[in-house]
Order: structure tokens, then sequence, then C-alpha cells
């Protein structure tokens, strides 16, 4: 901390530091203290926890689709839930209510066909076949059902080719870096989205284990 006015330190991280990040964040809405709070919780939590393990798995060359593609799918139920500042609580029935749903399916497919980039891929009945054949299939049974594949493809591909029954992971890597990109810049600008971020790592705090001082 130096100067006038409180900033974002680089030492300052999530969880430690939610107190102080979320005070700060709540009584400045300007874009320069949101876009340290993105990059200091969201940005390094999403690289070092998924994003990078992911460019390394790749690098390995033996079955590692599988394993990219149910993160990717676990990041993009993650990134639906935080838009709406929602956290998932088994067995709640009401969807929303409390800021909580219970049942991902509507989720995750009104995120797949609503939001940019992915809505250009994803008509609502894909979405759903989307859902239930791919990301629950690899959640669940650790396989694709009704005889989807995954290759690794290049930039030229489009995210899933729904005739084919392919869906390609590099393309989907950078679908998910395309959104967060676009959602850094729309967070900056949108309390709603802010409020949303807040309640949705007001959640993950309360729920994180913090080794003893």
């Amino acid at each position: 901390m130096s100067g006038q006015k409180d900033t974002l330190s680089i030492s300052w991280a999530f969880p430690w530091d939610w107190k102080r990040i979320r005070s700060l964040a709540s009584s400045d809405r300007t874009a320069d203290t949101w876009a340290d709070v993105y990059d200091s919780v969201l940005s390094e939590r999403l690289k070092y926890r998924y994003l990078e393990p992911i460019t390394r798995m790749d690098a390995n060359g033996k079955g590692e689709g599988f394993s990219i593609l149910t993160i990717q799918c676990a990041l993009i139920e993650f990134l639906a839930s935080l838009r709406k500042g929602w956290s998932y609580r088994h067995g709640h029935k009401d969807y929303g209510k409390d800021d909580a749903y219970g049942d991902s399916q509507k989720l995750y497919v009104d995120f797949l066909r609503k939001e940019e980039p992915f809505k250009a891929h994803f008509t609502k009945r894909q979405a759903e076949g989307f859902y239930a054949d791919i990301r629950c299939g690899l959640v669940h049974e650790a396989q694709t059902k009704r005889g989807w594949r995954i290759w690794r493809g290049d930039a030229s591909q489009p995210v899933i080719d729904h005739t084919r029954k392919i869906v390609y992971r590099e393309s989907m890597r950078r679908c998910i870096t395309d959104y967060l990109e676009r959602y850094r810049s729309e967070l900056l600008l949108s309390t709603d989205l802010q409020d949303a971020f807040i309640r949705k790592f007001d959640y993950l705090h309360k729920h994180t284990e913090k080794p003893a001082p």
C-alpha cells in the first residue's frame, strides 16, 4: 500500500487477503481498481490451477484430450456461475433463489447459447446435447456419450462439429480465453458483474480452508 489512495498490492491474493480486497473493490468501483481485482483474484487462480496445467498436459500426447476437455467443461460451469454470482448447493430446488442453484443444466445451457463467443457455436438443442453427452459424460462416466470424439484440432477448426460429433479442444481453449478477455472488459464497467463477482468469491472464501497463521 502506498500513496494517499488504497491500491491492490502485488502481494495481495485470494483467499488470504479477500477481506481487504473486497473492502477496496466495494468502495472503489473504478476500472483501474477492478482490473487489479480481476488480475489478482481470478486471473491468477485460473492460470495456476487450470490453464497452465492444461498446457503441460497438452505436451504429453497420450490421451490428454479427455483430461483437458473435462477441465474445460468444469471451467465453463464456473464462469457461468461467476457471471451470475451464484454458487452450487447440492439439493437446492429453487433455481437462482438465494444466489444458488442445485441443477446445473439450465445454467450451463443458457451460458453456451447466450454468451459470446460460445453462442456462435450452439443452438439451445445443441447446448443441451453438449451438456448431456460431453460435460456429464466426462464428469460422471469418464468418457463422452453417443459417439462424440475429442480431437486436438488447430486454429482453423470450429469449437465443435455437431454433424461429425467432434469437439476440438484447442478451439475450446481459444474460446474460453476469448470469453475471459471479454468478461474482464465488461467487469471493469459493470457494477452488476462486480456485485456478482463479490458474491461468488464471498462464497468461495467462506469454504476455503486457510492455513493457520
